[in-house]
């Protein structure tokens, strides 16, 4: 995943974030603020329900490591909800190498059906043979639209 792909998508070129304290200013939290709003009402049948513990480390955070831990996991998300096609990867994406999902492959998306039957059901006996199954049954949750949030006291 590459969550400053996702973060433009919601934001544009706005600035949420910095490593360095002097520079995590009222404007980058106002920044983070819009881009959790913008996450919220996301679309592409993916109700987005954040944790109260969550929402409150990603508004502080001026790093912005929680917020892009977020963004991940909903990269992930929408590609898990393609699994039955091609998980948005392109045909000629390399299996060794990999692919950042949800980033079209210059500046094109990809139709899923452009990848033969065959080639489609092997990547992703590959895929799920790489991740973990806690991991499978928390996306499979959240492709169905179920809230997986943790209680921060387990």
């Amino acid at each position: 995943a590459y969550p400053g792909f996702m973060a433009r998508q919601l934001l544009g070129a706005k600035s949420y974030k910095h490593d360095d304290a002097r520079m995590q200013t009222d404007k980058r939290q106002a920044e983070r603020e819009q881009l959790i709003d913008n996450l919220q009402s996301l679309h592409e049948n993916l109700a987005v329900s954040i944790h109260a513990d969550i929402l409150a480390a990603m508004q502080s955070d001026g790093k912005g490591d929680a917020l892009d831990a977020v963004l991940c996991i909903l990269q992930a998300t929408l590609a898990w909800m393609r699994n039955t096609q091609t998980f948005d990867l392109p045909t000629d994406a390399d299996p060794l190498e990999g692919w950042i999902v949800n980033v079209p492959w210059r500046d094109v998306k990809r139709t899923p059906d452009v990848m033969t039957a065959a080639n489609a059901a092997l990547l992703r006996q590959r895929i799920y043979a790489a991740v973990p199954a806690h991991t499978l049954q928390r996306l499979k949750a959240l492709a169905a639209g179920v809230d997986v949030s943790t209680e921060s006291s387990k």
